[in-house]
């Protein structure tokens, strides 16, 4: 499923801004978590991903 940010669908490469959920995971947070992603800020947003990094 994706959860798609509501004002701005998406960025200026025209990638598609959303949260990523597989089996209820958020696959967004569990790439940063594991090291296969970074949390890239495109403000305003209504994703707040700051308690993903770590």
């Amino acid at each position: 499923m994706l959860d798609v940010y509501d004002e701005k669908q998406y960025d200026s490469y025209y990638r598609i801004l959303a949260v990523v959920y597989v089996n209820e995971t958020n696959l967004n947070e569990k790439m940063v978590k594991e090291g296969y992603a970074e949390v890239m800020y495109i403000l305003p947003s209504e994703f707040d991903c700051r308690e993903c990094e770590g």
